[in-house]
């Protein structure tokens, strides 16, 4: 049995940080205690004045497999996500075909069985059509449902689908029926040449805010648990309730870009950083950062949504939305921690142990002994410069493209 002995880390888990050495035998976590010694271990990491922390659970991610292959695919951006410290990751529906039934969702899986290096799940797309597969589908396979409820002619149908679910429920809050409409107005205004931070303009904070509070209206109807996976505002926030997961009806998370970054990038990134929920303001981000304090924000994604670098490059009305970034997310919000703004406890608990409770993970999320050894070690000073040669998703770029972080990923 392959056995991995982790010596003097500080372990960061639950609210406590201690020097500890750990234990795996055969990918599980076999003791946690101050002085272990075995004979013939096969890997030693020594690991004093590094940080062991549970590998991320990342929410929301787009890995583009199968159907958008020239822009990402489960193997890449899985090694993406483990070179970042994310050791387990919820994919959303919109591939192609879109994962809206049951026999598309097997498709998903067997692909992922062969080609992951994480773990994985898949989410169940409702199309306003398809109520018998959700009332089919296992929530012990399939991590959640997605409701789209900010698109146009689905709001109506929507109910019938979260009526039937026995998943957890998840939507996100770009208003794509209230975008539409700005963007007349845009075009109205600038004609072609649309500066790309207008796109924070059509999808406004009041759009969103318009949708959590439908969504809101919608969960309280059906007496329905939901989460929202990307708020990106404070008048979005300010519809959320404070507490602890699992004990609040609502659950919400927010972005890491949205965290990290602020309208700024624009001007630095152009059409690059275009992405929904859109980069706001510093104002914003800084209320991101209160709700977070004030228990409102529960978890933290990547929103990983890869696009071949050249789509990135043209005219604002042609460049889709998204960017590859789940190599270097959990590196951004250390580097937040670093700067004052959040702490390490605040990132495990928002990146580790709410998805787990959230999504009802088992012996994931957690570094306790028999548990799954999904683990990452950090040298909170290691520092790393991203550069094209240390990038692993398939597109080969990232929004982070030449900035440094102070901490560093080693294992």
């Amino acid at each position: 049995m392959k056995t991995v002995l982790i010596k003097q880390a500080q372990v960061i888990n639950e609210g406590e940080a201690f020097v500890t050495d750990v234990l795996i035998e055969g990918g599980y976590i076999a003791k946690i205690a101050p002085d272990i010694s075995i004979p013939n271990p096969t890997i030693v990491l020594e690991a004093k004045g590094k940080w062991l922390i549970p590998g991320m659970i990342d929410t929301q991610v787009h890995f583009r497999q199968p159907g958008l292959m020239t822009k990402g695919n489960i193997y890449c951006e899985s090694k993406a996500a483990v070179a970042g410290g994310v050791t387990s990751f919820m994919d959303l529906p919109d591939t192609i075909p879109s994962a809206t039934s049951l026999a598309n969702l097997e498709i998903k899986y067997a692909m992922a069985q062969v080609t992951s290096l994480a773990n994985f799940s898949f989410y169940l797309g409702a199309d306003g059509s398809n109520d018998k597969e959700i009332a089919k589908a296992d929530p012990s396979e399939i991590c959640g449902l997605w409701l789209p409820l900010g698109y146009p002619n689905l709001n109506e149908k929507l109910k019938s689908a979260l009526e039937a679910s026995r998943l957890t429920n998840v939507l996100c809050t770009d208003n794509v029926e209230a975008a539409e409409d700005r963007k007349v107005e845009l075009i109205e205004r600038y004609g072609y040449e649309v500066p790309a931070q207008a796109h924070e303009e059509i999808f406004s904070p009041d759009s969103a805010s318009e949708l959590v509070k439908r969504a809101l209206q919608l969960a309280d109807e059906c007496e329905k648990q939901v989460h929202f996976l990307s708020i990106s505002s404070q008048k979005e926030t300010a519809e959320l309730n404070a507490g602890s997961v699992p004990l609040k009806m609502t659950t919400a998370g927010t972005t890491i870009y949205n965290l990290f970054l602020n309208s700024k990038a624009y001007e630095a990134m152009g059409v690059r950083v275009k992405s929904n929920p859109p980069v706001r303001s510093e104002r914003e981000r800084v209320e991101l950062l209160n709700a977070v304090k004030e228990q409102k924000i529960d978890i933290f994604s990547s929103n990983h949504a890869p696009h071949k670098q050249a789509e990135k490059e043209g005219n604002y009305w042609e460049t889709p939305s998204g960017f590859p970034c789940i190599q270097h997310s959990l590196l951004s919000l250390l580097d937040l921690h670093h700067a004052g703004e959040l702490s390490i406890h605040q990132i495990v608990q928002k990146v580790a142990h709410n998805p787990a409770r959230l999504f009802k993970i088992e012996k994931r999320g957690f570094i306790r002994q028999g548990y799954f050894a999904d683990l990452v070690l950090i040298d909170p000073e290691g520092g790393e410069t991203v550069s094209e040669s240390r990038k692993a998703n398939k597109s080969g770029w990232s929004i982070f493209e030449g900035m440094n972080f102070r901490s560093k990923v080693t294992h």
